[in-house]
């Protein structure tokens, strides 16, 4: 179920083109949420439900241009996924906590996070970091 006040929310007014985003998170509401909030952006999605299956995807999809990653996934989490990433791939990755990230600072200081937030997150907090990562599109 989407909050009433999604219709109240203004879309950023920076012109976006189709760019490809990937969120990994294990908890379904947070996939729906985040499909919901991207795809009225106008971005394609593409969602892997543990760490391993975000790895294989990146491995085989060249153009992720952003990940939304969660960091409490179980098995392998968001912290590992993101180190096992970025060894081949430079994709910006914007961590994603239920954690403050005083608290989570000594367990990401090995992990090339471009962006951290900090759940629960406002849509002003989402749309600016995807609008800061992805700011090289549409500049003519």
């Amino acid at each position: 179920m989407v909050p009433h006040s999604i219709n109240k929310i203004e879309k950023p007014t920076v012109a976006y083109a189709t760019d490809r985003i990937l969120i990994v998170d294990n908890e379904e509401s947070n996939i729906i949420l985040l499909q919901f909030y991207l795809k009225n952006l106008g971005k394609e999605v593409i969602v892997a439900r543990s760490g391993r299956e975000a790895i294989k995807i990146c491995k085989e999809v060249s153009d992720i241009h952003l990940i939304l990653m969660d960091i409490g996934m179980p098995m392998l989490d968001g912290i590992e996924t993101t180190k096992r990433i970025k060894a081949f791939n430079d994709v910006p990755v914007i961590a994603i906590s239920a954690y403050p990230l005083i608290l989570m600072q000594s367990r990401i200081t090995d992990v090339r996070f471009e962006d951290y937030l900090e759940k629960p997150y406002s849509l002003e907090d989402l749309f600016q970091r995807i609008k800061k990562y992805l700011n090289h599109v549409n500049k003519d």
